[in-house]
């Protein structure tokens, strides 16, 4: 098994995951819950999360092969997701304070939207999800290993959210988007290489 690859993945699915960002969210609409309501919220969001990104990972890419998309094609095309992505990771001008009064029906479980989709399994994530889980890029065991990898990203995005107060006071609004814009700059760079592999496995 190539430890490196699987190192630069992991950090690639963090980088898109990226549960800082989840923070000013979670907090507008946890605002006036209880420590117990706070803590269900971030459990179903975590789980709801994490069941669309493993779909992704173990059963998009028979999807793709259905609709006779090829994995290069796909590869380019999740590259340039990844990249707008990344791009609005580091210009993101967007006041925080925006996230306080989300949009959302009355009734409708604010831990899948829009907390679970597409805070924390975000277009980036999902399309991070199938491609490095791309079975003619790595082994089955390599696969496993990165579905656990996505757990345990999860697991981080959990106990961030159940911390996320004293996270965002220890760091401030200003760490907190420091921190996204290097993730941000991150996948651009990866995004741009993924793009020239997917060109190669197209035109090969």
């Amino acid at each position: 098994m190539d430890f490196d690859q699987l190192l630069r993945d992991a950090v690639t699915f963090g980088a898109v995951l990226n549960p800082l960002d989840t923070i000013p969210l979670f907090l507008a609409l946890g605002r006036g819950r209880s420590d117990e309501a706070l803590a269900a919220l971030a459990g179903r969001a975590t789980f709801v999360a994490g069941l669309v990104l493993l779909f992704f990972a173990i059963g998009a890419q028979a999807l793709l092969d259905a609709m006779d998309v090829g994995l290069g094609a796909f590869k380019v095309a999740g590259g340039l997701v990844l990249f707008l992505f990344g791009l609005r990771m580091i210009f993101d001008e967007s006041d925080p304070g925006d996230e306080s009064r989300p949009r959302v029906e009355t009734g409708r479980d604010l831990a899948i939207f829009p907390l679970a989709i597409p805070s924390i399994a975000s277009p980036g994530a999902m399309t991070a999800a199938l491609v490095l889980t791309d079975d003619s890029r790595v082994s089955m065991t390599m696969q496993a290993w990165l579905v656990v990898v996505m757990i345990g990203w999860l697991v981080v995005t959990w106990l961030v959210l159940r911390h996320a107060a004293r996270i965002r006071a220890l760091l401030g609004e200003s760490g907190i988007d420091v921190i996204g814009r290097v993730f941000g700059l991150f996948l651009c760079a990866l995004s741009v290489q993924l793009v020239l592999r997917g060109l190669r496995l197209a035109l090969a």
